[in-house]
């Protein structure tokens, strides 16, 4: 009985500060209006993500503005299907490398976009705040330090105002998300 109630205490407790960290994470993000990117004269997309968030992301991009030259950085894997369907729209950027994108891999692209004027970078995430993604920001760091923007697969458009609150906040919740796991499974077979 008592372990019972323990247990149930703990789970609320980290329950609560599940909770809070979301919140916490949640306001390193603005959520915005796609109707803020019109003016702009090119992007570069990080493709991250599935093809089908990203064909969402273009076409809601193409509705407020289709004059904006678009760089998409992707996977070799995909690089004849965006060309398929975009053609001369959409300029697209190889990673050559089997796997997720590393950083120490980028050099080549980082020089090709040190020759480019982004005026916003874009980070397409499969989930909703870009868990899992320290490997693209890293990239997004070096690329735009202060400011970048993330669409995800809820279809949210938001602009990221403090890259290390959000990494350090969804570094905290994935630990106590494992150690409550960890927790949960002790004394159970």
């Amino acid at each position: 009985m008592e372990c019972n109630y323990r247990d149930r205490e703990m789970k609320n407790a980290l329950q609560h500060v599940c909770r809070e960290l979301q919140n916490i994470i949640h306001s390193s993000f603005d959520k915005i209006h796609f109707s803020e990117l019109k003016d702009c004269q090119s992007i570069l997309i990080i493709r991250s993500a599935s093809i089908g968030v990203l064909r969402e992301f273009i076409s809601k991009l193409d509705n407020i503005n289709n004059s904006i030259k678009k760089y998409v950085i992707t996977s070799y894997t995909n690089k004849d299907e965006l060309e398929e369907l975009y053609g001369d729209s959409v300029e697209i950027i190889e990673y050559i490398y089997n796997g997720n994108y590393d950083v120490s891999r980028f050099d080549e692209i980082f020089d090709y976009l040190n020759q480019k004027f982004f005026d916003k970078v874009v980070v397409l995430y499969n989930n909703r705040f870009g868990t899992g993604y320290e490997n693209v920001e890293e990239i997004v760091e070096r690329i735009s330090p202060d400011v970048y923007y993330a669409f995800n697969s809820y279809m949210e458009l938001y602009k990221v105002n403090n890259l290390t609150l959000k990494k350090e906040s969804i570094q905290l919740y994935r630990q106590i998300c494992n150690w409550y796991w960890e927790y949960s499974g002790v004394g159970r077979k």
